[in-house]
């Protein structure tokens, strides 16, 4: 679920700007309530979007049932925004992103404000203005965290146009509406992905689908240690000399449980701990690591086998 995102498009901005992905770590807290998709310091009404049931769609969730605010914290010493997302529908969502694109009718006076301000912020040069003057203003938001049915998250980041670097103030948010939505979710034991365009109001879903919950198939690594109670886990990497997955809705305790039960399992030899990270060797020469992600609340591990 790693994404290799590129930031404004230009060459000379994707140098300069996509080499880092952002500037200080998320920490805890709330953001206030405010209308949907709308800034906090803002009082404008929502616009009122169809649901599924209304437009006929054959979705499982209507956009509706997502609802999401957008404001100001301090984290890392900078003012971000962040996102909180709350699951109204009767599904676990494993994903979603939200794009966003220059709002129409915004000034010119608008446009060179937020060009000023992201000069200025990021150090660009002429050239790099010259270059995103010729683009739309443009957004997006990405959670990679399960959000089980009737539970919400926070401290989801917002970010520059396709990239990864924060935003950092809602009037630029306030130059942008929402466009398309991307839903994933699961159900039977399926991963679903769903889309919700804001411009025409229509839903559509993807035909493929993926298994919520997957496990070596074609490696004999998994037998080594215990499968993660999780609802979704991918298999990143199956075969005979390795096993990777990535389970998702772990907190930081679980994976402190998950290290100490692959201690039981005998990876003990030349141990490494380390702040979310843990790396050992079992009698016979095989290795596992075992990673935290804060931002996603996943654990991911990698068995390799003995030379």
């Amino acid at each position: 679920m790693k994404k290799f995102l590129v930031l404004f498009g230009a060459v000379v901005l994707a140098a300069f700007l996509t080499a880092c992905g952002g500037n200080g770590e998320t920490s805890g807290g709330s953001l206030p309530n405010d209308t949907a998709g709308q800034p906090a310091d803002k009082t404008s009404e929502a616009e009122t979007v169809p649901s599924s049931e209304e437009t006929g769609s054959a979705c499982d969730i209507s956009i509706d049932q997502i609802e999401y605010s957008v404001g100001e914290e301090i984290s890392g010493g900078e003012r971000d925004l962040f996102m909180q997302i709350t699951n109204n529908s009767s599904y676990t969502i494993c994903g979603f992103d939200l794009t966003y694109v220059e709002k129409s009718g915004i000034t010119q006076e608008q446009k060179e404000a937020f060009y000023s301000e992201v000069k200025e912020k990021f150090k660009m040069d002429d050239d790099d203005i010259e270059a995103l003057r010729k683009r739309e203003i443009s957004m997006h938001a990405s959670a990679e965290k399960l959000i089980p049915a009737g539970e919400k998250i926070g401290k989801v980041h917002l970010y520059y146009y396709a990239g990864s670097f924060y935003m950092r103030s809602l009037e630029h948010y306030g130059l942008v509406d929402p466009d398309i939505a991307t839903i994933n979710y699961v159900k039977d034991g399926k991963i679903y992905t769903e889309y919700y365009d804001f411009r025409s109001g229509a839903y559509s879903l993807e035909d493929k689908t993926e298994d919520a919950y997957g496990w070596a198939k074609n490696s004999s690594l998994g037998d080594l240690i215990s499968k993660p109670e999780t609802e979704v886990c991918r298999v990143e990497t199956d075969r005979d000399d390795s096993f990777w997955f990535e389970a998702f809705g772990c907190s930081s305790d679980y994976f402190d449980k998950y290290v100490e039960d692959c201690r039981t399992k005998g990876f003990t030899v030349d141990e490494y701990s380390h702040d979310g990270y843990f790396s050992a060797d079992d009698a016979n020469g095989n290795k596992i690591t075992v990673t935290y992600h804060e931002d996603e609340e996943s654990i991911s591990v990698t068995i390799y086998a003995a030379d």
